[in-house]
């Protein structure tokens, strides 16, 4: 048997722990994710899990209390300046955080309805299965599968106010010089 947990997610600095922010229930111009520092402006997120209180969740989804209803998952799409669906080491390739449509667990990136895709008009791939959730500490990892299917390390960081995700910071970094900060989230559970 499955039930919903909820909470809000707190984002913190991968290295030094401090506190950064809550993924926003406001989502920027573009459609995709943001944080925030108020914790008022918080997203509610919930996600389908065992009903056994602290069984870890592989491949979950979550779904943004604020998000349209044909986009409730709160997904990996490839950055609009990547050049292919792949991250990983030595390359430069990006994910944005948004609201997608649902994707099956392992599913390969494929073109798919989300926030950015609406706001832009360019047809982006996306996953939404991409969630680890730990239920006893409330971390959560993001693993994207690549086109080949392969499962590179992926690294969830801050891009000025936006989330993202990627294979290879350095890479990023050099790629598309800017200030990104690796982050870890952690959802704070609500009764």
């Amino acid at each position: 048997m499955s039930v919903f947990r909820r909470g809000i997610i707190l984002i913190s600095h991968a290295v030094t722990n401090a506190f950064v922010g809550y993924l926003s229930k406001d989502v920027g111009s573009s459609g995709r994710m943001i944080y925030t520092t108020d914790i008022s402006k918080a997203e509610t997120i919930r996600y389908m899990g065992p009903s056994s209180q602290y069984t870890p969740v592989t491949r979950g989804e979550l779904r943004r209390a604020g998000a349209p209803g044909n986009l409730p998952f709160l997904g990996l799409i490839r950055g609009l300046a990547s050049t292919n669906n792949n991250i990983g080491p030595g390359s430069a390739n990006y994910l944005h955080l948004a609201d997608t449509a649902h994707t099956d667990p392992g599913a390969l990136p494929a073109v798919g309805p989300n926030s950015e895709t609406a706001q832009s008009g360019v047809s982006l791939a996306i996953e939404s299965s991409v969630w680890n959730i730990d239920a006893y500490s409330g971390s959560i990892t993001a693993q994207w599968i690549n086109s080949d299917g392969s499962t590179p390390t992926t690294t969830l960081a801050t891009w000025g106010q936006s989330l993202i995700a990627t294979g290879d910071l350095a890479a990023l970094q050099a790629q598309f010089p800017n200030t990104y900060n690796p982050v870890r989230f952690q959802i704070l559970f609500s009764p």
